[in-house]
């Protein structure tokens, strides 16, 4: 089995830092949270949700081999991993983009860790927003949200 172990950063107490981690496999991945997050849900499009009752937190994981994802094209096969990437953040964030009510707000792209990061805000509703990291390893487009 292919391992992955991502960390997320997330603004949380100190107390929840000295709690066990969770880990769960998804498509052939290990990924570990900080923290106790249960496996709530699967959408489609191979997307796990994970809720975090103490946080009064939810987030959702991708983890899909890139070839396999509507936006990619055969040239993309000559691409680097972030080039690669790159594309597939350009081709999501169109998607909310189409909505001129959604702001899209570019936070960071690592070239050299492969992962960008970036927040999508619905101009309708003032406290609603979705932090979104996209990376890549193996091939495998990996978001968080």
């Amino acid at each position: 089995m292919r391992k992955l172990f991502l960390i997320l950063v997330l603004s949380i107490s100190i107390s929840n830092f000295a709690q066990k981690s969770t880990f769960a496999a998804l498509n052939d991945f290990m990924i570990e949270l900080p923290g106790k997050w249960k496996h709530t849900k699967d959408y489609q499009g191979s997307q796990f949700g994970f809720e975090n009752k103490g946080l009064g937190g939810f987030l959702t994981v991708s983890i899909r081999e890139a070839k396999k994802i509507e936006f990619f094209k055969p040239e993309y096969s000559n691409l680097s991993d972030f080039e690669l990437l790159d594309q597939f953040y350009k081709w999501d964030s169109d998607y909310w983009k189409e909505n001129p009510k959604n702001e899209v707000l570019e936070i960071n792209k690592d070239e050299i860790n492969k992962i960008i990061i970036w927040k999508v805000k619905p101009q309708t509703e003032e406290s609603s927003f979705n932090y979104i990291v996209n990376g890549i390893q193996k091939g495998f487009i990996i978001c968080i949200s």
